[in-house]
């Protein structure tokens, strides 16, 4: 069963590939060079009123105290974090955990 979220995220995703047939292109024929810039340009055109958040139960980074008593920040090697945080940044996104 999908959740609200889940009927939003679809329609967007809809939404994106019947553009993407409107002007004569296919998703496979679409080779796009992904970089930050990309990303933000495609959400401006084509979900212009879209904001990346990402809900999880993980953090995107691990916060430690140090020797010093400051403290280090540390991106851990986990595929979700790994996945999603270049992403959220590139976007100006909110990271909920």
């Amino acid at each position: 069963m999908l959740a609200s979220g889940d009927d939003v995220a679809s329609e967007a995703a809809r939404k994106v590939l019947r553009e993407f047939e409107k002007n004569g292109q296919s998703v496979d024929a679409a080779l796009v060079t992904w970089s930050p810039e990309t990303l933000r340009k495609i959400l401006a055109e084509d979900l212009p009123d879209a904001q990346v958040i990402v809900v999880s139960n993980r953090e995107p980074y691990i916060h430690s105290e140090n020797n010093d008593g400051g403290v280090e920040l540390v991106v851990p090697a986990r595929g979700l974090v790994s996945a999603l945080e270049p992403i959220t940044r590139a976007c100006a996104g909110t990271w909920i955990a």
